[in-house]
């Protein structure tokens, strides 16, 4: 809550969220505390339009996968 509703942690959760459970906007809106569903959704996507976001990305999907084990 009190990071800024766009801060780059959040919205790299929110990706990874999105990428790997069913969960809607509204819902990752409401428990990150991001704003509207909207802006999530503008956040992923202008997030995932960028190489060097993707790398960013890959790189905290291969921690969370590598520490499932």
């Amino acid at each position: 809550m009190r990071l800024r509703k766009g801060d780059f942690n959040k919205v790299i959760c929110a990706a990874l969220a999105k990428r790997h459970t069913a969960v809607g906007n509204e819902w990752l809106a409401e428990r990150l505390a991001m704003g509207h569903s909207a802006h999530v959704s503008n956040l992923v996507n202008r997030m995932r339009q960028g190489a060097k976001d993707l790398r960013i990305l890959s790189k905290y999907e291969n921690l969370l996968w590598k520490n499932k084990d």
